[in-house]
């Protein structure tokens, strides 16, 4: 049986009084993308990455339009409005839109349509289910959006076993 990581990282700290830690790499960052507006469209809890780029532009004090798409099964109205208004207060050039109904692929694809003319130029994030992920990414580049913009994190729902 392959030993627990967090096994491993407690024995390495005990023993040793070491600690190997290393974060996220890639292009899918704040700071790799923070040169253009930002587009941001997550699904379901795709939504903590955009918190966290969001929050990065806030600290950074991000004077470039930011856009948030959000569409979920279920989400706390109360708790994402609140998030939305204090980072509308801290950037002001901050909107959002989100969604939970039956269609929300469909509303979130005509939200985005209406709004294809500014978001052209935008840095964009996908991060949710690889199918939307997918399906996104195909009709933003319909909708005249470089591939070279486009950038995504996706998950499954399915466990990974080992």
């Amino acid at each position: 049986m392959k030993d627990d990581p967090t096994d491993t990282l407690v024995k390495n700290i005990k023993e040793k009084h070491t600690a190997c830690i290393t974060g996220p790499f890639g292009s899918c960052t704040y700071q790799h993308l923070s040169s253009k507006p930002l587009l941001l469209i997550a699904g379901g809890t795709g939504l903590s990455q955009a918190k966290a780029i969001i929050e990065q532009a806030i600290e950074a004090k991000q004077t470039l339009p930011i856009r948030l798409y959000w569409a979920t099964r279920l989400h706390d109205e109360s708790l994402a409005s609140q998030w939305f208004l204090a980072w509308k207060k801290k950037l002001p050039q901050f909107r959002a839109f989100a969604t939970n109904r039956d269609d929300r692929l469909t509303s979130l694809m005509a939200a985005l349509e209406k709004d294809s003319a500014e978001l052209s130029s935008f840095n964009t994030i996908l991060s949710g289910p690889q199918g939307m992920v997918d399906q996104l990414s195909n009709q933003l580049r319909e909708l005249g959006v470089p591939k070279v913009r486009i950038y995504a994190d996706w998950f499954s729902h399915e466990l990974a076993l080992a």
